[in-house]
């Protein structure tokens, strides 16, 4: 078993919060194309999450609603914020107002992960992914509010941005993993 920075790499941890299923499917995506490059990658929603010492990364994943992540995404974060800051990590948010994908849009998503950025000042993602989500008739039972995007039902998740999104994760973490290769000069300059 090879150590990064003290801790073995073990496996790699994609965890989310979720309310009807959809950021799960996400998180199998992500972490199936992570683990062609990576290998042992594990699932799981955050509340089944206890340990992360066999993890030398974290992908965290949450739905936004209501312009806020999901409550036990947050408590996540803060039940495990003194590990999580020795571990690399990347977050991914679904958000049902980037079903237009406006700048408006995309800025209203931005803001709740800002704001989890100000709770959490030391959560410091290597990347950070955006995708509209899936909205259902559930999220009509409660008023929008003022300034809040319209929501329009339907599946808006683009699966191939999700999964080159994973891609492009996998790629870092691998980069990241190999053991550095010691310089060779040419011959000509031993």
């Amino acid at each position: 078993m090879e150590v990064l920075n003290g801790i073995s790499k073990d496996a790699i941890l994609v965890t989310y919060a979720s309310r009807s299923g959809s950021t799960a499917e996400v998180a199998e995506v992500i972490a199936y194309e992570i683990g062609q490059y990576c290998g042992r990658v594990d699932v799981a929603p955050v509340q089944r999450v206890r340990d992360l010492r066999r993890y030398w990364a974290v992908i965290l994943g949450s739905p936004v609603r209501h312009a806020r992540w999901l409550p036990e995404a947050i408590a996540f974060l803060s039940a495990q914020r003194s590990t999580l800051r020795l571990r690399l990590m990347g977050v991914f948010q679904l958000c049902g107002s980037l079903c237009q994908d406006t700048p408006q849009n995309r800025q209203a998503a931005q803001q709740a992960y800002e704001e989890i950025r100000r709770t959490f000042p030391e959560f410091r993602p290597l990347e950070v992914g955006l995708f509209a989500g899936k909205v259902g008739d559930e999220i009509f039972h409660h008023p929008a509010g003022v300034g809040q995007p319209e929501l329009k039902v339907g599946d808006w998740r683009d699966w191939e941005a999700i999964r080159e999104w994973g891609r492009k994760m996998g790629k870092i973490l691998f980069g990241m993993c190999q053991p550095s290769q010691p310089v060779r000069l040419p011959p000509e300059k031993l």
